[in-house]
């Protein structure tokens, strides 16, 4: 494989800029969360990260449009970090055997997923690249290029992420999404793989691998003759030819090929894009936070919350749904304790706070209270 040594650079900072955020997540996941497991709490981090700093930066750039409020926003959410560490510094410290062995397999699985997203071409690419570079260029809300000045009904969180991440140099908006989605897709697989490894064990995880593995090639089986293989694994197939894009498909096993039958036949479920697969990783981690049995203190649900509004930002009926079965949990637990445990003033309003806070969020900055 070649790589032009001028894209060096600028992959180097973006991932410098998304290891950063993983280690803010993993900080809010085990201070403010109170997430005990060690693994899941590395696995959500992934996600808490670009979802605090997300919406961070979606009210600031009201203020401060463009890079200058991604700037702010990376302020905000780093002296977020340090007061959380410095409030239990002690939780913070892994077995390095952990540690070592989390980062090899979000290596692993960030590779899969790479190869993977070289198949597929970005979806409705005018539309979210657009949203991305006007974003970037400081406009917000956020226009559509060919409707300015009108701001765009559209849930733009992840294309907010990939304006505001992309490097100033070397990787494009195109290969930035393509980066910031196999990154996506390993967080998801490894909240899932984790919260798998807890509840059912080794033997759960291996059997399900597949699932995981995979960037929605089956959801191709109905639409392809013949269909493709569940899982396409990259290693060495032959000499590979100058480019990334091009080598990356090079190294296939088995081949893919698709052979659609029809125009229409050609549109299965685009639960590929960045934005679906984010949507319900961050859906899966709130929930696993609010059935969890540690008990929740105000800045737990106020953290809580803050992911929920990112959420409407990148899927409002997810969001929505999220915030429905929070409610429902809440007071499903007080229903249960009733007969040995009255309810206490305090112990409801801050039962209420996270979904209460939720709501407002969708209603006065995301979501599609706002048309998004």
């Amino acid at each position: 494989m070649t790589i032009d040594p001028a894209v060096v650079p600028g992959l180097l900072l973006l991932a410098l800029e998304l290891l950063a955020l993983a280690a803010i997540g993993f900080v809010v996941a085990r201070v403010a969360l109170r997430q005990t497991d060690d693994r899941m709490a590395l696995a959500q981090g992934l996600l808490i990260g670009l979802a605090l700093w997300g919406l961070t930066a979606n009210f600031v750039m009201y203020l401060m449009p463009g890079m200058a409020g991604a700037a702010v926003a990376w302020v905000i959410t780093l002296a977020l970090a340090v007061w959380l560490a410095r409030r239990a510094p002690s939780t913070l410290r892994l077995p390095p055997r952990t540690v070592a062995g989390f980062a090899v397999a979000a290596l692993v699985l960030f590779w899969i997923f790479l190869a993977g997203r070289q198949l597929l071409s970005i979806v409705d690419a005018s539309l979210h690249l657009g949203l991305a570079a006007s974003i970037r260029a400081g406009g917000f809300p956020p226009v559509f290029p060919w409707h300015p000045g009108v701001p765009a009904p559209y849930h733009y969180g992840v294309d907010m992420l990939i304006g505001l991440l992309a490097p100033p140099f070397g990787p494009d908006l195109s290969f930035t999404t393509e980066l910031l989605g196999a990154y996506i897709w390993t967080s998801f697989a490894l909240v899932v793989a984790m919260a798998l490894l807890r509840r059912g064990g080794w033997t759960s995880l291996l059997i399900l691998a597949p699932l995981l593995l995979t960037t929605a090639a089956w959801t191709h089986l109905g639409f392809i003759t013949p269909p493709p293989d569940i899982l396409q694994m990259p290693v060495p197939a032959g000499m590979t030819t100058v480019g990334l894009r091009t080598a990356l498909t090079g190294l296939y096993w088995p081949e893919v090929s698709l052979q659609w039958q029809g125009e229409h036949e050609a549109s299965p479920p685009n639960i590929w894009k960045p934005l679906f697969a984010l949507a319900y990783a961050l859906a899966f981690s709130i929930l696993e936070r609010v059935t969890a049995r540690e008990r929740r203190d105000v800045i737990c649900h106020v953290v809580l919350a803050i992911l929920l509004g990112f959420l409407g930002l990148v899927d409002e009926a997810v969001a929505l749904t999220v915030l429905l079965l929070w409610t429902f949990f809440e007071a499903e637990r007080f229903v249960r304790a009733w007969p040995t445990h009255p309810i206490r003033h305090k112990e409801a309003l801050r039962a209420g706070l996270g979904p209460s806070l939720s709501a407002l969020l969708l209603i006065g900055g995301v979501g599609s209270s706002r048309g998004c």
